[in-house]
């Protein structure tokens, strides 16, 4: 375990946004403690897809006693992206900051299949899957990577994901 940072060598992490400033980029992640940033240097790069929730932006950070101003930039979901306000209240641990993470954490970790997760769900019919854990059956039309069962919160892979890239007609 990193010591500064509080991160397993060899664990896989979600970034769930990401900041690039002079040069530097941090990746926002969670981990059991809760929100952490680390530098980007410490993972290395398993998958390269980008959640559908986040968006880009940029904001110009003046810098004291340099002629120039330097440019942040961020990717990530809209509240981070757009408020400075918003980004520090989750270093302060401000409870509804927290909050709007938190929900957006939860789609986030659905969105692409995890590589530890093995078990899938099993789909009953156009619209009903059952869990493999409990054999609770529940509507679902949910095309992400996971599902999570509404009755004993297992995590499993949804049958009707396809891994499709989007491609340009040739």
């Amino acid at each position: 375990m990193d010591t500064e940072f509080g991160l397993e060598t060899g664990k896989s992490y979600v970034v769930y946004a990401m900041d690039h400033v002079a040069g530097r980029c941090l990746d926002l992640l969670v981990d059991p403690g809760g929100v952490l940033s680390a530098p980007a240097e410490m993972f290395r790069l398993v998958d390269g897809r980008m959640s559908r929730y986040w968006v880009y932006s940029q904001e110009r950070i003046p810098r004291l006693g340099l002629a120039t101003d330097v440019t942040l930039s961020l990717w990530g979901y809209p509240e981070y992206v757009e408020s400075n306000d918003y980004r520090m209240g989750l270093i302060d641990g401000r409870e509804e900051d927290l909050k709007v993470f938190r929900a957006y954490r939860d789609a986030m970790d659905l969105e692409f299949p995890a590589p530890a997760v093995e078990v899938a769900a099993v789909a009953i019919d156009e619209q009903w899957i059952q869990c493999p854990s409990c054999s609770d059956a529940w509507e679902s039309v949910s095309r992400d990577g996971m599902v999570k069962c509404p009755s004993c919160s297992a995590v499993v892979l949804n049958p009707r994901y396809a891994d499709r890239w989007p491609t340009m007609p040739a």
